[in-house]
């Protein structure tokens, strides 16, 4: 986790200069987190919350982040307090990072091909992978069939102004 510590805390830094609440170095288990951030939506649409779980790793592939991306989603439900429970009219949009300088052409091809997991109607996924090292951003190149093509826009310039290189 140490490697990327000056890349997290100046994440930190610029998430909470932009409301959101965050905490460093946060888990359960096995489960272990560089930063947690979150922040009711303060667009428009308002009656959303975007949750950012973001761990380090390296050597990423397609199953390590599928695998990663379920048990980050899973821990942002558990911890999505100060917020409103489920089904409260509040949806919960959950952006699981990996902080890698060790993404392989492989992985990024195939993320363009692909698309996130779908999950519940008030809760959506949308992993990132950054690399540091190439100052860049990776998704899933598709949108989910059960999210408008404009939410998924919305998602991807959420995470290219929250998350990227400014």
């Amino acid at each position: 986790m140490g490697h990327y510590d000056d890349f997290f805390e100046q994440l930190a830094e610029r998430l909470q200069s932009q409301g959101f609440w965050v905490t460093r170095k946060v888990g359960t288990g096995n489960d272990r987190y560089d930063l947690f951030a979150s922040r009711p939506d303060i667009g428009p649409f308002r009656n959303r919350c975007f949750y950012i779980i973001a761990a380090s790793l390296e050597g990423v592939d397609k199953e390590m982040f599928r695998e990663y991306a379920k048990r980050a989603f899973k821990f942002g439900l558990a911890n999505r307090y100060p917020y409103l429970p489920r089904g409260l009219g509040r949806s919960m949009v959950f952006f699981p990072v990996i902080v890698s300088n060790d993404i392989t052409d492989e992985l990024k091809k195939w993320l363009d091909k692909s698309m996130p997991e779908v999950h519940f109607v008030d809760a959506f996924e949308f992993p990132v992978l950054i690399s540091p090292k190439e100052h860049k951003l990776y998704y899933y190149g598709c949108p989910d069939p059960l999210i408008l093509e404009s939410f998924y826009n919305r998602f991807v310039e959420f995470a290219n102004t929250e998350l990227g290189f400014q």
